[in-house]
């Protein structure tokens, strides 16, 4: 009797630290990717990534299914306008269609707009031989007929550092428009 009264025990002890793993929340993007540098001639800019906003998330189960259920691919989810853009930043030879999509977060800014080169780190680690855009994603709040939300999509250049880590410079008259807007979502797509 009293083994099997150790061995309940036993098994109820495995069985509550099991409840306890199961209730720790897995990692979330705010875990693993982060700003590591912002350069500005302001000292109060400061751009950061955070808990993804409601639109984004909105938007990150819309490029699931674009992408990984229908098997498009990753530069056809944006406006035609949009990819022109960014296959406007591609070396000759590297084709949109190739690019895929292993970043997609939540923005926020504070302090007062001006020029500023941000520094990324990912669990992705790049390489500098890669071609990486951003698009950065400036949503207004509202939605559209359809329920979507009104998003504005914006294409600036990047560039991979000899650590792996991207550097995105963002324009003043950019960082106001983030600053002001509902969400601000950014997609990083290499080749």
């Amino acid at each position: 009797m009293k083994k099997f009264a150790l061995a309940l025990a036993s098994m109820l002890l495995v069985l509550s630290a099991a409840g306890a793993v199961a209730a720790v929340p897995s990692k979330t993007t705010t875990d693993v990717t982060r700003v590591k540098a912002v350069e500005s001639t302001e000292p109060t800019m400061l751009i950061e990534v955070t808990e993804d906003a409601a639109p984004v998330v909105e938007e990150i189960e819309k490029i699931y299914q674009h992408v990984a259920v229908k098997g498009q691919a990753a530069i056809a989810y944006f406006p035609v306008e949009t990819q022109n853009e960014i296959i406007a930043l591609l070396p000759e030879g590297v084709k949109g269609s190739a690019l895929t999509m292993n970043e997609f977060v939540t923005l926020t800014t504070e302090g007062t707009a001006a020029d500023v080169k941000v520094t990324f780190t990912f669990t992705t680690r790049y390489t500098v031989d890669q071609k990486v855009v951003v698009v950065i994603g400036l949503y207004d709040g509202t939605r559209d007929a359809n329920g979507q939300y009104n998003v504005e999509w914006v294409v600036l250049d990047a560039e991979v550092l000899e650590s792996g880590d991207i550097a995105v410079e963002f324009p003043a008259e950019l960082v106001e428009r983030m600053k002001n807007a509902a969400a601000t979502a950014m997609a990083v797509l290499n080749d």
